[in-house]
């Protein structure tokens, strides 16, 4: 009934790690991005 995950590779990646990482590392480079916009914008 209840499959056990935990060994689940991630897709395209060795860990889900290196997922979260790209992830928190994109929205980082948005906010960057977006603040700096708005600076020369403003």
């Amino acid at each position: 009934m209840m499959e056990d995950h935990s060994n689940e590779k991630a897709p395209l990646f060795r860990r889900w790690r290196t997922w979260y990482l790209l992830v928190i590392g994109w929205l980082a480079a948005l906010i960057v991005f977006f603040y700096l916009f708005t600076k020369h914008y403003s």
